[in-house]
């Protein structure tokens, strides 16, 4: 591997700097220290910038893997690449590539509102409430991330495609997450005969003050199934998660509808309790303090 840097610095007023790395591995280390994480290769990354009298200001480029580690954490050989720079009204994510074997798995980009500021006296890292934050991702199917989490979950996504859209303000943020999946298999269902979960499509939308899934949608055994969900957040909630607290979810709003379905579809599932004949229609809602209509 090779590094090179040079800098010149009066702090905290003003200064330059230039760093490039290429070809740096921590296996090197694996004659050292022992570890259960997979080895990652800094392939290249190169960063100059500078700072005189106000926050830095630079441009960052970055390619990075890790080799395949653990089969829950890390099956295959991930690779990153990042370009992004730090400008007046914060950090600039251009491109984020993540791919693993040829195929890719994340693509990212946006604004996010901060900066480093050496002559403030405390705080020098700066959050700026006011200015725009933009931030938008788009996942792949078939990536680690999807593998993972059908071996923690037990649910498996096939051609799973997830977006989310963060705008707004640090003090006023909106996302939207979206998901969308061809079929969702249960693979730790032990019955002889699995449901068949179809064309899955979810949506969310968070602020601080509320989260609300505003379209929950599947076939069950090809009938149509529709949920939705609202669940009050504020200064509580956001308090609980920074204290690893499970929140308080009796104030949660969610109904399911099903309109019209044959009950032939599900007989096959409980054939001891269900006749295939006749339709049949639900409606459940749940109120906020658990209370069932």
């Amino acid at each position: 591997g090779a590094i090179e840097a040079r800098a010149s610095v009066s702090w905290p007023r003003q200064g330059t700097f230039n760093l490039n790395l290429q070809g740096l591995n921590t296996g090197v280390a694996d004659d050292f220290v022992k570890t259960n994480y997979p080895a990652i290769s800094l392939n290249a990354l190169e960063t100059s910038g500078g700072w005189s009298n106000g926050p830095v200001q630079f441009k960052l480029t970055l390619d990075a893997s890790a080799a395949a580690g653990d089969q829950t954490f890390l099956p295959a050989p991930l690779r990153v690449r990042l370009q992004a720079a730090a400008i007046a009204d914060g950090l600039v994510v251009s491109n984020l590539v993540a791919t693993s074997q040829g195929s890719r798995l994340l693509n990212a980009l946006g604004s996010l509102p901060v900066c480093l500021d050496p002559l403030a006296a405390t705080n020098q890292l700066r959050i700026l409430p006011d200015k725009p934050l933009r931030f938008h991702a788009v996942t792949a199917p078939g990536g680690v991330m999807w593998g993972a989490l059908a071996r923690v979950s037990g649910l498996e996504l096939v051609n799973p495609n997830f977006t989310i859209d963060v705008a707004g303000t640090w003090a006023a943020p909106l996302g939207k997450l979206r998901l969308r999946a061809d079929r969702v298999e249960l693979v730790r269902y032990t019955n002889a005969v699995a449901p068949v979960l179809q064309d899955l499509e979810l949506a969310l939308e968070v602020d601080p003050q509320k989260a609300r899934l505003t379209t929950g949608e599947l076939l069950a055994q090809g009938e149509p199934v529709s949920f939705t969900g609202e669940l009050p957040l504020g200064r509580d909630f956001w308090l609980r998660l920074r204290r690893r607290q499970v929140p308080d979810w009796t104030q949660a709003r969610a109904s399911l509808q099903v309109e019209n379905a044959d009950l032939a579809a599900f007989e096959p599932l409980v054939p001891k309790v269900l006749a295939p004949q006749g339709q049949a229609s639900i409606h459940l809602a749940l109120l906020p303090g658990g209370d069932l209509e």
